[in-house]
C-alpha cells in the first residue's frame, strides 16, 4: 500500500501538466488519486470477452488519451447512443459488463476511464481537465447518432451536470445517486450540481434510491427538490442501494432494465411523432 502510494503520487507530481489539467479545487491531487487507487486496476479483457465489444481511446484536445469500450447492439440497427459516467471508485472495466443489456435497444454504449484512472493514463487527475473530455467527447459523439442520451451515477452525475453545455440537445438524461453539492471539495469555480439544472429540465431523470448508504436522499434533497420544479422525473420510491456498490447482480441487472426502458420508451414515443 505505502509502496503503491510512493509511485502513484511520484507520477502525478512529476508527469507533464496541461493546461488543461489546472487545479481548481484545494486537495484534489490527492482526493482524485485515492479514489482512482480504490478503483483498482483495469481488466480489459473480461469486458473484451462479451461479444460485439471493443476496447475504444479518445484523444483530448491536450493530447491526453481516454481508453474505454463502446458495446455495440448484437444483430440490431444502431439507432443511437448512450454515454455512461461512473462513480469516482468505478473503472470502465468494472462497470462495463454490467451495461451489456443497454444495447440490446439499438444503443451504442460508451464508458470511458477518467483521465489518469485505469487505461486512461497518464493524465493528471483534475475537476476541470475530467469536465473539458467529457464536454468533447458528447460534442464528438452528438455529430453521430440520432438518439442521444446520457447516464451518469454518483460522481458520474456531477460530471455530467457540470459538463453538458446544452442539456435540449438529449432525449433523455439519467442522474442517479448524485449528491446536491460538491462535498469535500473547495473550488474556485462552481461546480455544485443543483446549481446547473436548467431552467427546463423535462428532459431529466432523477433517481435517488431509499437504502443508499454512500449518498442518502438528504445529501441528494436539494438536487431533488430543483428538478421537481423545472419538471424532471423523479425515481425515488424504491429500495435500491448506492448504484452497483453494495447491491447483487439481481439488483445491479434490473437497475439496467429499467434504463432500457426509459430510453426505448423515449425512442418509441419520438419515432411516433416524426
Amino acid at each position: 500500500m505505502l509502496l503503491a502510494l510512493i509511485v502513484c503520487c511520484s507520477f502525478d507530481l512529476f508527469a507533464d501538466v496541461t493546461a488543461r489539467e489546472r487545479t481548481t479545487c484545494k486537495g484534489e491531487a490527492f482526493t482524485f488519486w485515492l479514489w482512482s487507487f480504490l478503483a483498482g486496476s483495469a481488466n480489459p479483457d473480461r469486458v473484451l470477452a462479451l461479444p460485439d465489444t471493443e476496447l475504444i481511446s479518445f484523444t483530448a484536445s491536450d493530447g491526453r488519451i481516454l481508453k474505454g469500450f463502446r458495446l455495440r447492439p448484437e444483430d440490431l440497427p444502431v439507432k443511437g447512443y448512450v454515454l455512461v459516467v461512473q462513480g469516482n471508485g468505478w473503472l470502465a472495466s468494472s462497470i462495463a459488463p454490467y451495461l451489456a443489456s443497454l444495447r440490446n435497444i439499438g444503443l451504442d454504449v460508451y464508458v470511458y476511464d477518467f483521465r489518469g484512472y485505469g487505461l486512461s493514463r497518464p493524465g493528471l487527475r483534475r475537476f476541470a481537465a475530467m469536465l473539458d473530455d467529457y464536454r468533447e467527447i458528447i460534442a464528438e459523439l452528438n455529430t453521430i447518432y440520432q438518439y442521444k442520451f446520457l447516464y451518469g451515477f454518483s460522481f458520474g452525475g456531477v460530471i455530467l451536470l457540470n459538463a453538458v453545455q446544452d442539456f435540449s440537445a438529449f432525449d433523455l438524461i439519467v442522474i442517479d445517486s448524485s449528491p446536491s453539492t460538491v462535498e469535500g471539495f473547495t473550488c474556485t469555480e462552481n461546480y455544485t450540481p443543483v446549481d446547473q439544472l436548467p431552467s427546463d429540465c423535462s428532459n431529466f431523470v432523477l433517481i435517488s434510491g431509499k437504502k443508499d448508504r454512500v449518498v442518502k436522499q438528504k445529501r441528494m434533497a436539494a438536487l431533488l427538490k430543483q428538478g421537481q420544479a423545472c419538471g424532471a422525473v423523479q425515481d425515488i420510491n424504491k429500495l435500491r442501494g448506492h448504484p452497483f456498490q453494495n447491491e447483487s447482480d439481481k439488483i445491479r441487472e434490473q437497475r439496467v432494465l429499467e434504463l432500457s426502458a426509459l430510453f426505448r420508451e423515449k425512442m418509441l414515443s419520438k419515432d411516433i411523432t416524426q
